[in-house]
């Protein structure tokens, strides 16, 4: 790669990569997929255990009651946390990626 050009780091040059090809301290594309991101996070970690957080209890989900039906079904959960929401945070990213390398 040459300077200038996506993938190119020169020493003391920022990492963060504008639509333009242009490395920026602010903005760029660290923030577009921003909101993605948060919220694939946010719903994995409303999708933890009750042992997973440290609480008392053997609930598959902590926010729910153990009674609950969504409890009984790990394969919905193992969808939501690693399918969903791992394809929505990853996806973001790389579309993010391919945006900046296309244009």
């Amino acid at each position: 790669a040459y300077p200038g050009s996506v993938g190119w780091l020169a020493a003391g040059s920022p990492l963060c990569v504008t639509k333009d090809g242009e490395g920026q301290q602010l903005g760029g594309i660290i923030f577009a997929d921003l909101p993605a991101n948060l919220f694939g996070s946010f719903i994995m970690g409303a999708m933890q255990s009750a042992s997973g957080l440290g609480l008392p209890g053997k609930a598959a989900v902590a926010w729910t009651s153990t009674g609950n039906w969504f409890q009984n079904y790990p394969i919905i959960h193992l969808a939501i946390t690693t399918g969903m929401c791992g394809s929505l945070t990853t996806f973001s990213s790389w579309n993010s990626e391919m945006v900046v390398m296309i244009f």
